[in-house]
């Protein structure tokens, strides 16, 4: 076994780590998050509309009731001026309030503030089963759980899949299944912010993107070949594809080095053309399925199962004539000389396009399919009314403040 340090008598006293060397970086940041008066101040400037917000947010926090709220509004109607007096009083009072942001702009105009994938640890690459890198046992967890209030701002501009990982995280760390872990939490930002124009590169130009690199184009798709292999199967372990067919779906996986089960995964190539020329690109998974209007099993069943041609003629149908809007990436490649493959990661239908900001399940976080909605306008105005997974009404104008009923 090791020895202690102490044991040796380098220096008169105790070797002894101070409590913050025991802790993260992070986390003794906030924990020593210092209030200015400036922010103390906030407080007695809200107005009628403000003031409701605030008090109602303060009742569930300091009542340990679970809470979470969504405030809505324009530019310039007062929402960064209302969290900021939020998170004042609640860190002035001696409690732990997270800051979080969507983009590191954002988070830098807030008090503390930092990105919520710094902040919660979220992986770069999201998917539909990622989780936050957190666990239970780390100092981070610690502070999570000791948090009174939780504010997102910009939350409209996040994806759905961050929010509902965030939501389980609370519930795992807090041991309860509680709406995002039995927390007051706060979400910013307006469903009414529509987003740059991703700039369009024309096809002649693709080589001329670095390696990984996430770009659009305007072109049309279709499929070079109708013969070749649209399913390969994949390690349900490690992930490594392997191109031929087996007869059995349970092998030994020389990658991970035991015995694994194999998954289908839709993936093939498709032709990307417009004005300038021509490129191939493969495309996979949830868009290669949406294109073939078939799942990864069902493509494997007809192709290496009972051997079929697959009905591809309504697929050629559907993409013969149209523009779509496509996000593309130059894959990595070991060496440089080697032709570089492009990934199809979404595509639209550039005539149907249709930008839609705000996640659609962003009010169905909590347990029900019917809940009462509370809000708050800068008018005065106040409503009180039902909606569904399928609707979601708002005001147009005006700061709002939305919280479903939660389950105790």
């Amino acid at each position: 076994m090791g020895r202690d340090i102490n044991e040796f008598e380098l220096i008169s006293e105790i070797i002894k780590p101070s409590a913050t060397a025991k802790e993260a970086k992070d986390v003794h940041f906030e924990r020593n998050i210092i209030v200015s008066e400036q922010d103390l101040m906030l407080e007695n400037k809200l107005n009628i509309d403000q003031r409701r917000a605030y008090n109602m947010i303060l009742d569930r926090i300091f009542s340990n009731r679970p809470g979470a709220f969504f405030i809505d509004g324009p530019g310039g109607t007062g929402k960064s001026f209302l969290y900021r007096a939020l998170l004042a009083t609640v860190r002035h009072k001696g409690f732990i309030a997270l800051a979080t942001a969507s983009s590191g702009v954002a988070a830098s105009l807030l008090p503390g503030g930092r990105t919520a994938h710094s902040c919660f640890k979220i992986p770069i690459d999201v998917n539909e089963n990622f989780s936050c890198n957190s666990s239970k046992q780390s100092s981070l967890a610690s502070l999570i759980r000791d948090a009174k209030l939780i504010v997102w701002d910009k939350i409209s501009v996040a994806k759905k899949e961050t929010v509902e990982a965030i939501d389980l995280l609370l519930r795992d760390l807090m041991e309860t299944n509680i709406i995002f872990g039995g927390k007051v939490v706060v979400f910013s930002g307006s469903v009414m912010v529509v987003p740059f124009e991703d700039e369009i590169i024309a096809i002649s130009n693709i080589q001329a993107q670095p390696q990984g690199q996430v770009f659009y184009v305007e072109a049309e798709l279709s499929l070079p070949n109708e013969n070749q292999q649209f399913c390969v199967l994949a390690c349900s372990d490690c992930k490594q594809l392997f191109t031929r067919s087996f007869s059995r779906r349970t092998i030994y996986c020389t990658n991970c080095q035991r015995s694994a089960h194999l998954i289908p995964r839709c993936q093939f190539e498709v032709t990307v053309r417009d004005n300038s020329g021509f490129a191939t690109a493969i495309i996979s998974d949830k868009p290669a399925e949406k294109m073939l209007c078939l799942s990864s099993e069902e493509i494997y069943d007809i192709y290496h199962v009972k051997k079929q041609i697959l009905p591809l003629a309504d697929v050629q149908k559907q993409l013969s004539g149209k523009i779509f809007k496509i996000q593309m990436k130059k894959l990595l490649t070991k060496y440089h000389d080697t032709v570089q493959k492009l990934s199809i990661l979404s595509y639209m239908n550039k005539d149907n396009e249709i930008h839609q900001e705000f996640p659609p399940t962003m009010m169905d976080v909590a347990e029900g399919s019917k809940r009462k909605i509370e809000r708050l306008g800068l008018e005065g105005r106040e409503a009180q009314e039902t909606t569904n997974k399928d609707s979601a009404s708002y005001y147009k104008r005006g700061l709002e403040i939305r919280t479903p009923p939660l389950k105790k």
